[in-house]
């Protein structure tokens, strides 16, 4: 779960780039703006979440939802930004997702985390969003579902990882936009909306 992971025929591969300069508030464990999640559902889900309670009473962060962002930090008139979500979720079919690597980093909001595979179809419905609400991201999409906020010690994650690896792997299908005000520590963020995707 370090920089440099194995791949599947045992060579080195390595992680996408992180973020040289984490933003100070998210090194505080405070976020901004709104948000557009994709979230599994039924058992999968619950899974995902007792993961999260354990991870969370085990290191003494925050609980939260188990979601893949698909846009974070939307800033401006939130009626207007919930306005553009619900048109933008009208334009996008259901997305399927494959939860894969468990790994880690020196960041609060991606401490723990599993790699989220949606191939072509979730980079487009990223840059959709993007376009639709013009926002800009601050760096590469990377689409992950974190399991654990906060600064960890890096062996005690990772044994973590090693632990709940089995447990996070797995598929969803993601068939609706969830808008979350994420402003301020996790425990103040409120969902606002949920949007089925695709047309009404």
């Amino acid at each position: 779960m370090s920089d440099v992971a194995p791949s599947e025929r045992g060579a080195p591969r390595r992680r996408a780039p992180r973020l040289q300069n984490e933003d100070p508030d998210n090194a505080r464990g405070r976020a901004r703006g709104v948000s557009l999640w994709l979230q599994p559902q039924g058992p999968f889900r619950e899974r995902l979440r007792a993961v999260v309670l354990r991870l969370a009473a085990r290191f003494g962060g925050p609980v939260f939802e188990p979601h893949v962002t698909l846009v974070a930090g939307l800033s401006g008139d939130e009626a207007e930004i919930l306005a553009r979500a619900r048109g933008l979720a009208a334009k996008l079919a259901p997305l399927s997702l494959r939860l894969e690597r468990v790994a880690r980093r020196d960041e609060y909001f991606r401490a723990l985390f599993v790699e989220a595979i949606g191939g072509e179809a979730l980079h487009a419905a990223h840059a959709a969003a993007c376009r639709g609400l013009g926002h800009r991201p601050a760096g590469p999409f990377q689409p992950h579902l974190s399991l654990a906020y906060g600064h960890l010690d890096p062996a005690a994650a990772e044994a973590a990882g090693r632990e709940v690896s089995n447990e996070v792997q797995g598929r969803f299908e993601a068939v609706a936009l969830h808008l979350v005000r994420t402003e301020g520590a996790v425990g103040e963020w409120r969902e606002l909306e949920v949007v089925p995707l695709g047309p009404a």
